[in-house]
């Protein structure tokens, strides 16, 4: 997977691959202004830091040095809250346990001061999240403006209110940490995908953490649920690749795994497996591997053709994760929503200044104007990213659409090279006998080329044949195209009657080559469902080119100034068919009944 990224955070994540690819080395990203950025963002910078190691500039190591001692007083705060919040709620009598944060380590990342954490989530059963939530409010705590109206498995975000304010430090040990009370695993009625046994995670619970087996599930529920929504951070899906890596070759997890999961949700965690291994070459060990497999065709196909989608996402808009929403769910009411959704956001976002840190009474006239402000930026910014990727979307749609019809890039790339052949000779073959006629040969000598030509390819189709099984078709295409090309220029300028005799039987012998590798082209190309399909398209398109080339063939002497251009033209679109052919990897046949 090659990501459509700027050049020195390809190369970052390709430092960060558990199997890095060679052609991207580190030290030919020299942007590291670029590459930080976009690892403080994507929550990724110490663990950077920490696989990079040496290879890195001194400066860079020394910033990464800091971030990494304002992580570790956040994460002494995280616990020390952790602590407060358990106290409070076993003295209230509610059950709890923690999702994220602190517990990922060291399943999902090596070291936890290296797992970088804004919030603290908790999830409660039955009615306790409300109790819970009433309990937090209780002790300071203020639910954030908005958030409540929005799609998620937890009630509205709570925050203390200490007054900080954004300096522009992504580990400042001071950023107030919020809590979300989820009261739920996953939002079936949103993302319109059944998760079945995720209810059973509670019972299964080790102390205050999921069970290993659901802490996966949960981790990949969770990177599912951010990708169609448009929302994955590259954090997420490392901290899962940590976790499968260094689980591939454990037997009895992956048995245990297997025997308490529903295939249905074995099925969504593959997705985001299948993820984690095209973003980062993590090894799955052969249950999850035997999972992703399993995955649907048209799911597979989401993968070859956007996998990097939402990478790009981050650089450049686009929704291609729809495509995948729609491979996964079932019905066509389900349909309908997942593109309501997704086009047609139906909810405003919550809050995004600062100010809502503020206690209330320290908030001015000028705070409020600003927070206004920059919500009214925010909105259109949004409307303008929906705006923009609509072009995007459209043209991902037709390359989704073509791709999940069974005809591969290289069927296409295949129809036009011989679309190019096919009206090049059209355009040839409707001038050259007038162009005899004008060279003053009579209809006799006309027949005696045409029975020339015919006998050409008679005598050419066996020898294609051998051909073809000994060179391959890619080959036999390249000469077929390359050799009646050259051949129809020496028949444009030749006048004498002999010569014109040898060189269509040599027309004819060059065309036999296309004659025999037509159908075992596209037969190659194309999927059995689609096959027929293939040949159809094919056909329609020779037959719509014929028309196409009789109404050229008609014009262009009149344009060019003669016949003889004209043919020259049509040559020369024959020899732009070499351009797409050349670019062909037309598998080889099987050998099983090659007689």
């Amino acid at each position: 997977m090659k990501p459509r990224v700027p050049s020195s955070v390809a190369a970052a994540l390709n430092l960060l691959r558990f199997h890095p690819a060679p052609e991207r080395p580190l030290h030919e990203a020299t942007d590291w202004g670029e590459i930080l950025g976009f690892l403080d963002r994507s929550q990724l910078t110490l663990v950077f830091g920490a696989v990079a190691g040496e290879a890195l500039p001194a400066a860079v190591r020394d910033r990464i040095g800091r971030n990494l001692e304002g992580n570790a007083e956040r994460l002494s705060r995280i616990q020390a809250l952790q602590e407060r919040i358990a106290r409070w709620l076993d003295s209230a009598g509610i059950e709890f346990l923690f999702l994220k944060g602190t517990t990922q380590y060291p399943d999902f990342v090596s070291d936890p001061r290296f797992h970088v954490q804004y919030d603290i989530d908790l999830f409660c059963p039955g009615d306790q999240p409300r109790h819970a939530w009433d309990l937090l409010i209780e002790k300071g705590y203020t639910p954030l403006p908005g958030v409540g109206k929005l799609p998620t498995d937890h009630l509205p975000t709570l925050i203390l209110k200490t007054g900080w304010q954004w300096r522009g430090d992504h580990f400042d040990p001071d950023a107030p940490l919020s809590i979300e009370l989820h009261f739920r695993f996953w939002d079936e009625a949103t993302e319109r995908l059944k998760a079945p046994g995720v209810e059973e995670f509670w019972e299964r619970r080790v102390g205050r953490s999921l069970h290993p087996a659901d802490a996966l599930a949960y981790t990949s529920l969770h990177s599912l649920r951010h990708l169609l929504r448009g929302s994955i951070s590259p954090h997420h899906v490392y901290e899962l690749a940590c976790f499968l890596d260094g689980h591939s070759g454990d037997i009895e997890f992956w048995k245990s795994w297997h025997d308490l999961h529903a295939p249905e949700l074995r099925r969504l965690e593959a997705v985001s497996f299948r993820l984690a291994q095209a973003w980062f070459n993590c090894d799955l060990g052969p249950t999850a591997e035997e999972q992703t497999e399993g995955l649907p065709e048209s799911v597979q196909k989401w993968f070859v053709t956007f996998a990097a989608s939402p990478l790009e996402g981050l650089f450049r808009p686009n929704k291609d994760e729809l495509w995948l929403h729609l491979a996964l769910v079932e019905s066509g009411w389900d349909v309908a929503a997942a593109i309501r959704r997704k086009l047609l956001p139906a909810r405003f976002p919550g809050p995004v200044d600062d100010s809502v840190l503020l206690p209330d009474e320290q908030i001015t006239t000028a705070l409020r104007l600003r927070k206004y402000v920059r919500y009214a930026g925010f909105l259109a910014a949004r409307a303008t990213h929906h705006t923009r990727s609509i072009p995007s979307v459209l043209g991902s749609g037709i390359r989704w659409k073509l791709g999940s019809s069974g005809l591969s890039a290289e069927y296409w790339a295949f129809l036009s090279a011989s679309s190019l052949f096919n009206l090049g000779m059209f355009v040839y073959v409707l001038l050259y006998n007038l162009y005899l006629v004008d060279l003053g040969f009579r209809e006799d000598f006309i027949g005696q080329v045409s029975s020339a030509q015919t006998a050409g390819s008679v005598a050419g189709v066996l020898p294609a044949a051998v051909l073809a099984r000994r060179y391959g078709l890619n080959r036999l295409l390249f000469g077929c195209f390359a050799g009646i090309g050259a051949i129809s220029v020496i028949r444009a300028l030749l006048t004498g009657a002999s010569p014109l005799l040898v060189f269509a039987f040599f027309s004819g012998a060059a065309f036999s080559l296309f004659a025999v590798a037509l159908a075992p082209s596209i037969a190659q190309l194309t999927s059995e469902k689609a096959r027929s399909m293939g040949f159809s398209i094919s056909t329609a398109s020779s037959i719509a080119l014929g028309i196409l080339g009789g109404w050229l063939g008609g014009h262009l002497p009149g344009w060019m100034g003669g016949k003889r251009p004209a043919m020259l033209a049509g040559c020369a679109l024959v020899a732009l068919a070499l351009w797409p052919v050349a670019r062909l990897k037309i598998p080889a046949a099987p050998a099983e009944g090659a007689k």
